[in-house]
């Protein structure tokens, strides 16, 4: 997550004023948004189960604590991706009204890494596992598919010193 989605922020009065109400009341349900897996599980199916799930924390809203430190992280995030050096995948749905797209882009372009990789999935929303089989299983595919050449490059470069 590099970037809440204006879509799903807070309205301004409420964003400036969660600080205060962070600090009042951290767990209390107020913040004005939708609840999270209504936005983020295209398969309906998939939404059920996660709101039967008997070990999730939470369901619906964010606390404002919570809220608050979403908006913190992605506020560090973009100030300090420029000092990112490490090998990195990014995955993204182009349909995510959860996570600003634009915000995943930023920190691509801005992190120092060499070996980096950002791929957006069209028509896909925030939880890639949360789409259709085929949608999963490519995105699996991206994500092993980059682990595995990693891999055989690291092995490649240890042969080449011995």
């Amino acid at each position: 997550m590099c970037g809440i989605s204006a879509k799903f922020k807070p309205i301004w009065p409420l964003e400036k004023l969660l600080p205060l109400a962070a600090s009042l009341a951290p767990s209390l349900r107020l913040v004005v948004s939708k609840p999270l897996a209504s936005k983020s599980y295209k398969e309906e199916w998939k939404r059920r189960l996660v709101a039967k799930n008997p070990n999730r924390r939470f369901s619906g809203k964010p606390p404002m604590a919570t809220a608050l430190e979403f908006l913190r992280v992605c506020e560090y995030i973009k100030m300090n991706c420029h000092e990112l050096e490490v090998p990195m995948l990014m995955l993204h749905g182009e349909d995510d009204v959860i996570c600003d797209c634009r915000s995943a882009r930023f920190v691509f372009e801005s992190a120092a890494s060499e070996d980096k990789t950002l791929k957006v999935f069209p028509g896909m929303w925030h939880q890639l596992i949360g789409e259709p089989k085929e949608s999963v299983d490519l995105v699996c595919g991206t994500i092993l598919d980059w682990l595995v050449d990693r891999a055989q490059k690291a092995k490649a470069k240890k042969n080449t010193k011995n």
